[in-house]
């Protein structure tokens, strides 16, 4: 598990697989941002997501040395 977070969403739990939908509306009133050790943080509310969509200042997805297409990217690069 990892040091510095605390997983509290499993996204290949059996509940979560079972009804994706009603396991996202769960998390979205108990815990709208969630850390998981399958592929770290995860948002569940709508306004959060759009915000880490446009906002590139902040939110980067060029997060490793290796690259990766299109999820390593940002714009410009990514809307070519």
């Amino acid at each position: 598990m990892n040091d510095v977070f605390q997983q509290d969403w499993d996204p290949k739990s059996d509940a979560v697989l079972r009804d994706q939908r009603a396991a996202c509306d769960e998390m979205r009133g108990r815990r709208p941002v969630a850390y998981s050790d399958f592929l770290g943080r995860y948002l569940f509310m709508h306004e959060d997501i759009v915000r880490v969509l446009n906002d590139h200042g902040t939110f980067s997805s060029v997060v490793s040395r290796h690259f990766f297409v299109p999820n390593g990217m940002d714009l410009p690069e990514h809307a070519e």
